[in-house]
């Protein structure tokens, strides 16, 4: 409904972020908005981090309990113009910014791909 107020057609599949896993509801579509992402407490992302450094030998430095994940700049290159900053949660432990990042950023790529473009005529026709 909140999305049909900005313009959504009828026709248009929408699906929660959360849920898109494991579906191809979308795989014969041409396009998609991809709206929020992934983000798992600190304490999820600490119980694996661990894990890791233990393994390696690595010292970890975790959150105090409670803590939320503390922003840091980010720059996002533009198609056109100069990089802008962006406030990203981050963790100070290089083992547990690896794992955020990777949950983060493979989730939206799962979505993305929920669209199996590489199948599209539209692209293929696009990429001679």
């Amino acid at each position: 409904d909140v999305l049909a107020a900005f313009g959504l057609a009828q026709d248009e599949q929408c699906g929660h972020f959360g849920a898109l896993r494991g579906r191809n509801t979308w795989e014969e579509d041409q396009s998609a908005i991809v709206v929020g992402r992934l983000q798992p407490s600190p304490q999820e992302v600490e119980a694996l981090a661990r894990a890791f450094a233990a393994a390696t030998g690595s010292a970890f430095t975790p959150l105090t309990h409670g803590e939320n994940y503390p922003t840091e700049t980010r720059w996002l290159r533009m198609r056109h113009g100069p990089a802008q900053p962006m406030q990203v949660a981050a963790h100070p432990d290089p083992w547990a910014m690896a794992i955020l990042e990777r949950i983060r950023e493979k989730e939206i790529e799962q979505a993305l791909e929920r669209l199996r473009l590489s199948r599209s005529e539209a692209l293929r026709c696009d990429r001679r």
